[in-house]
């Protein structure tokens, strides 16, 4: 696959965090960990294109729209940037950010400020405060079913805001709050009351202890409301987010927390009801690490004490060792398109991408715990990105083709075949050289032959 397009490095100040396109595809929202959102736009003028380093060039091929222009830019957050993402363009030029200072902020794109010669064209329309962590993922929900957004905290809070003034926004309520690490069985995670308030969680020595060392060096511990993961630093786990598309089912969302390793398959029936987990997502088991050898002048370990009311003589065995947890990084819902089945896709911090599919019962088995479990089959598990993070999946907008974006520097993409089984299609690399490179090591036998 080739290059179509370059954003000069030099327009950004420090690392970009994440990116979001708009629904058409005409606009880029990026956001950076020097606290700013760029805004690009596609332009049909190609003069901006220079000659990159090895011969290569950034200029788009034949068939091309052009190019991308920067054209708005400002100050969203007084922290490192986590999340932006686009509304649907029925509710109008619509921004959601996320940041480390722990806040959502909603924008709109005004154009008239442009005329009147101000800083930026986009206006803080909402700041939703009061949120327990930084949130590590953000998504809007639907257009049928409103200007809802919902988010994940590095506390293992799900909330789902609502816009009740269109199109002033300015009034936003949190309809949902719900504690994942409590449903996921974190101990002294605070939970749900039947009446849907929170629960406090106790509070433990250790806890005492934890939040006196985040008092003394603020910033390294998480910081949370009854989180169980009290003490262990935001940059463990992952944290993901997705709606599903298909209006039918309502508030329907795909999480994945902390360090469970697991999908939740999440239904917000709204008003008092409590939400209803309808399925779990396992991820292959994957494989225990091999024993080392013990030298053979150790002495053997002690045989385990037997119950008093034992009466065989032979010692008890070992416990099996546990297998190990990989935290989930990221997950993405395809959309209907017509389907009579869900596919849900999840990326891992081992390196491996997951795909699901999920056969619904009926509308009126939905509300039951449990009611997708017996549909759920895993149909793909690809580890290509040589076990490196996968920090984002996603779908076409036909849920015909998955793109993995991982830490080895490339997107790769996969697509179902005539009989349904999923493969790899071709890779999209993130510097320039890097098809030669690749060439190269297929040469030598050490890489992998993808046709594109």
């Amino acid at each position: 696959m080739l290059q179509s397009a370059l954003l000069p490095t030099s327009l950004f100040q420090d690392v970009i965090t994440d990116l979001s396109y708009s629904y058409y595809g005409t606009s880029l929202a990026v956001a950076c960990a020097d606290h700013r959102v760029r805004i690009f736009t596609l332009s049909p003028s190609l003069s901006h294109y220079a000659p990159l380093p090895n011969g290569h060039s950034n200029a788009p091929g034949e068939g091309s729209a052009g190019g991308w222009e920067l054209d708005d830019e400002f100050k969203a957050h007084d922290a490192p940037l986590t999340r932006v993402c686009y509304a649907h363009p029925a509710y109008g030029p619509i921004l959601a950010t996320a940041a480390f200072d722990r806040t959502v902020k909603i924008w709109e794109d005004v154009p008239s400020r442009a005329a009147s010669s101000q800083r930026t064209r986009w206006v803080e329309r909402k700041v939703l405060p009061d949120l327990g962590a930084s949130v590590r993922s953000l998504e809007w929900a639907p257009e049928p079913l409103g200007l809802k957004l919902a988010g994940v905290g590095a506390d293992g809070w799900v909330r789902i805001w609502e816009c009740l003034d269109l199109p002033l926004l300015s009034t936003w309520e949190a309809k949902e709050e719900v504690d994942m690490l409590a449903l996921l069985g974190a101990p002294g995670s605070g939970g749900l009351t039947p009446s849907g308030e929170k629960e406090p969680a106790p509070a433990l020595p250790q806890q005492v202890g934890r939040e006196l060392q985040r008092a003394e060096r603020p910033g390294q511990y998480r910081s949370g409301s009854g989180s169980g993961a009290q003490g262990e630093k935001e940059t463990d786990g992952g944290w993901a987010v997705a709606w599903c598309a298909e209006r039918w089912w309502g508030d329907v969302l795909a999480v994945c927390c902390g360090q469970a390793g697991v999908v939740k398959i999440m239904q917000f029936p709204g008003s008092t009801a409590r939400p209803i987990t309808l399925a779990t997502l396992h991820p292959p088991v994957p494989p225990l690490p091999a024993a080392p050898s013990l030298p053979t002048l150790t002495a053997p370990a002690p045989p385990r004490r037997r119950h008093p009311d034992s009466h065989s003589h032979s010692p008890l065995p070992d416990d099996p060792p546990s297998p190990p947890v990989v935290p989930l990084t990221s997950v993405a819902w395809a959309p209907a398109c017509g389907r009579s089945f869900h596919l849900i896709a999840a990326g891992s911090e081992a390196g491996g991408v997951f795909l699901w599919k999920v056969a619904p019962r009926t509308r009126e088995g939905t509300e039951e715990e449990g009611g997708w479990q017996g549909g759920v089959e895993l149909v793909g598990e690809f580890e290509e990105h040589g076990g490196r993070p996968v920090g984002r999946v996603q779908f076409n907008p036909t849920g015909t083709i998955l793109s993995s974006a991982g830490d080895d520097g490339r997107v790769r993409l996969w697509k179902a075949s005539f009989t349904g089984v999923w493969r790899a299609m071709g890779s999209v690399y993130a510097t320039p050289g890097g098809e030669e490179e690749d060439e190269m090591m297929d040469e030598d036998g050490e890489g992998e032959g993808y046709e594109s």
